[in-house]
């Protein structure tokens, strides 16, 4: 349904600038999501083919959009379409270029217009395909090497892509490249826990919502696909009265449930100055301490997941699998190297398996898995990583496309000490990880190869179910 909005700016009238009353509408439809597609060119060898659109104007040719629509959503449906864009302000070489910066895949084409190729359009679109197509303008294709030929002229890929980024490069910067070598660590087997103490049809997992978390729907969704039972219980903080009501509330739920989800999110808007304060003040209460080593006590399993992950190492419940108070030499989680937030997909290497959450991947398993934070550094001692590797209880590292645990930031984009990623407690009750894994489900991240799915929730269900 679309929806009518004024516009903010009306009200910022000041001396000779003069906004002119607007009335702005949003159109909006749906798709299949099977159906949708990325821009980037796939693979070498392919077809390119154009629809041309109208140049940029104030009157718009409503019956040219949607013949060129319904032409490529019939193009679509008949053929095998590996890639497509709108062409928009930058033009039909615009669109070209940014094609070959995702896969470093170039093109070589020819535009009959070449005057125009740089116009602003409405409703035109650019997409490949392995196949011949009649009735459309073919206007090149896709090549090996990274360069960008249009009408016998050759640019450079990386040149045009370090144009398109290097602008604010200096002010955001993105890479912090570090030469040094890293090794992988080494699998080994520990004494973990690998049955539950009692079977149960329908584990209930708890999720306490705490003031900005942010990941708890897609976290409960997860365990609710494998089958189990969810309970989100927000921690209100509107008073003294509500907080102390909410403390009695998560206490009552921890008793009640078989695993805790410590979800992703910025919890009291990690102030102050650090990530994660709030619930690690709230887990130190000295009832929801009490009830949570009960839970453990009683063989119930723990996960956080970035945010979540934080407050664990920052409560010692990661690594120690118990409540201490941080020392010095204690691991904890830090600003990102770029001491900014990042958002990105990221590989991941499984090290070790020591634990219930692991039990569906095996030592060697490569993940494509997102993380969304600003502060998901982690930060060990030489001592305390040593003491980590060889418990076995390093899980998982960022690693390169090679599968090579990395410092470089395309790749460990926090700058993690060693490039961990997960751990685990000694006995593999507890486990912690900056990657968002509950995010992942059918039909997202389409244009991002390789394995979303590491079978965490699955495997903890199936820990209390024994199926």
């Amino acid at each position: 349904m679309p929806s009518i909005g004024g516009k903010d700016s009306m009200s910022g009238t000041f001396e000779e600038l003069t906004v002119p009353p607007t009335l702005v509408a949003f159109g909006v439809t749906t798709a299949d999501s099977r159906k949708v597609l990325s821009p980037e060119f796939k693979t070498a060898g392919e077809n390119i083919y154009y629809i041309p659109g109208q140049a940029l104007s104030a009157d718009i040719d409503f019956d040219l959009i949607k013949k060129n629509f319904a032409q490529f959503e019939a193009l679509q449906k008949s053929h095998n379409v590996t890639s497509a864009s709108a062409v928009k302000y930058g033009g039909v070489v615009e669109s070209l270029a940014l094609a070959t910066f995702g896969n470093h895949i170039g093109a070589e084409v020819t535009l009959p217009e070449l005057e125009t190729t740089l116009t602003a359009q409405l409703g035109g679109f650019v997409f490949t395909s392995p196949q011949e197509i009649a009735g459309v303008e073919k206007i090149g294709q896709t090549k090996a090497d990274f360069t960008l030929i249009v009408n016998g002229v050759k640019l450079d890929g990386q040149k045009l892509d370090s144009a398109f980024q290097g602008k604010l490069e200096e002010v955001y910067p993105t890479e912090f490249a570090q030469a040094k070598e890293l090794e992988a660590v080494p699998a080994i087997a520990s004494e973990t826990v690998i049955k539950a103490k009692e079977t149960i049809e329908t584990p209930v997992v708890y999720i306490p919502v705490f003031p900005g978390t942010n990941s708890e729907y897609d976290s409960a969704k997860a365990f609710e696909k494998e089958g189990a039972e969810v309970n989100l219980v927000p921690f209100v903080t509107l008073n003294e009265e509500a907080i102390v009501k909410s403390v009695e509330t998560m206490v009552d739920n921890i008793g009640k449930a078989n695993i805790l989800f410590f979800a992703g999110g910025f919890s009291a808007a990690d102030e102050p100055d650090g990530s994660a304060k709030f619930i690690v003040n709230i887990l130190f209460n000295e009832k929801v301490r009490a009830a949570i080593d009960s839970f453990i006590a009683r063989g119930g399993l723990i996960i956080g997941i970035c945010n979540g992950f934080q407050a664990l190492v920052k409560s010692g419940l990661l690594p120690y699998g118990n409540f201490e108070d941080a020392s010095s030499t204690s691991p904890t989680l830090f600003y990102n190297d770029a001491n900014q937030h990042v958002a990105k997909m990221v590989e991941t290497r499984i090290a070790n398996t020591n634990s219930p959450w692991l039990a569906g991947v095996q030592v060697g398993d490569i993940h494509a898995i997102p993380v969304s934070h600003g502060e998901g550094k982690f930060v060990v001692t030489a001592e305390e990583f040593a003491e980590l590797r060889d418990n076995g209880q390093i899980f998982s590292q960022y690693v390169n496309f090679e599968g090579k645990p990395s410092m470089d930031s395309k790749y460990n984009p926090n700058g993690s000490v060693n490039a961990i990623e997960g751990i685990t407690s000694k006995n593999g009750q507890i486990i912690g990880k900056m990657g968002h894994s509950e995010r992942y489900e059918d039909g997202l991240f389409q244009n991002i190869p390789g394995n979303k799915d590491q079978h965490l929730f699955a495997s903890a269900v199936r820990y209390f179910t024994g199926k």
